[in-house]
């Protein structure tokens, strides 16, 4: 099936010329293609096109503006952000005793990577850490891919939701910074499909 027929929505000329070389690269043996294109021509929808032909997919990101027009465009894929972009409630436990302080404190200081997800002392997850059996993938590899999560999501921390829903996608989109992280620290990632 030609990548063509992958393509959200009607291609634009340069956008069907784009995949047509991507294409023939990919039947050529490439395995790391460059595209280079002017803002505008809509190299998000050619990322798009090219990651709903491969099984699984890893789009990065230089900035989280970016993932969150990625998330809107194409619903069927999913955002892993860093810590920075979530508040810690572990810390909002801590802080909230103490009134005074927190009126002094913005949330947003309270972010995730301030935070003490994992203790290495006594080897356990903070108690809003998520399990990842408490997520399943539905309609796995279409664009109807959902990711629930069986229980409330209010009572865990946001930011590992969304990582382990990011992990679990056929296809995310991952900043730099976060990618950077898991692929140097963790076995989390699969290295195949990165656009």
């Amino acid at each position: 099936m030609s990548i063509l027929s992958y393509f959200p929505g009607q291609p634009r000329q340069v956008q069907v010329e784009v995949l047509k070389q991507v294409e023939s690269y990919i039947s050529s043996g490439y395995k790391y293609i460059v595209i280079q294109a002017p803002t505008g021509s809509g190299k998000s929808y050619i990322n798009a096109t090219i990651a709903r032909s491969k099984e699984t997919s890893s789009i990065l990101t230089s900035t989280t503006d970016l993932q969150d027009q990625y998330k809107h465009d194409f619903p069927w894929m999913y955002t892993i952000r860093w810590k920075s972009n979530f508040s810690c409630m572990q810390l909002g436990d801590k802080f909230s005793q103490i009134k005074v302080q927190l009126q002094k404190i913005r949330r947003e200081e309270l972010t995730c990577d301030k935070g003490e997800c994992y203790n290495r002392d006594q080897k356990t997850w903070c108690k809003y850490h998520p399990k990842k059996e408490d997520f399943c993938v539905e309609h796995k590899g279409t664009i109807q891919e959902k990711i629930p999560f069986k229980l409330e999501e209010s009572d865990f921390c946001s930011y590992y939701i969304q990582k382990i829903k990011g992990l679990m996608a056929s296809h995310t989109i991952f900043n730099y910074a976060e990618y950077l992280s898991l692929l140097l620290f963790t076995q989390d990632l699969q290295t195949d499909g990165i656009l």
